[in-house]
């Protein structure tokens, strides 16, 4: 018959594992997210700093800084909006607070950040001034 002693460390076994698992991913900076951001629209165009012309079809990216439980900060895409033949894009999508925003075109990315979201959640008119792609190497 086993004592009570073995009996208590059979049960232990699988909770000291189970907290040794979760000590390793939050000291990692495992990400374990905690929010359900709401859903936000963002719309405006994507125009050529130099010429103040539209810039057709652009892909914009946001990036939101993410609420997790760890040591570090972790960002990722959260949503991805293409600019059409005049430059215009339109978006509504779960974002959290802090929302970086990247315009890539002609292999160039710029990178932004958004204003703080109204209590409508939606941001009109975010109009972003992109420069020209680089110049080619001579041949």
């Amino acid at each position: 018959m086993p004592t009570s002693t073995s009996h208590t460390a059979t049960l232990m076994k699988p909770l000291l594992l189970a907290a040794a698992f979760a000590a390793i991913l939050f000291a990692s900076g495992c990400m374990i997210y905690t929010q359900n951001p709401p859903k936000r629209t963002i719309s405006g165009q994507v125009i050529n700093a130099r010429t103040g012309q539209p810039v057709p079809f652009a892909v914009l990216w946001f990036y939101s800084e993410r609420a997790h439980i760890g040591f570090s900060t972790n960002f990722g895409i959260d949503a991805t909006a293409y600019a059409d033949k005049n430059g215009r894009y339109m978006l509504t999508e779960r974002l959290n607070d802090h929302v970086t925003v990247v315009v890539f075109h002609n292999g160039v990315t710029q990178q932004f950040t958004l204003p703080d979201f109204p209590l409508t959640n939606t941001l009109n008119n975010m109009d972003w001034r992109v420069q020209d792609a680089p110049a080619q190497p001579a041949k």
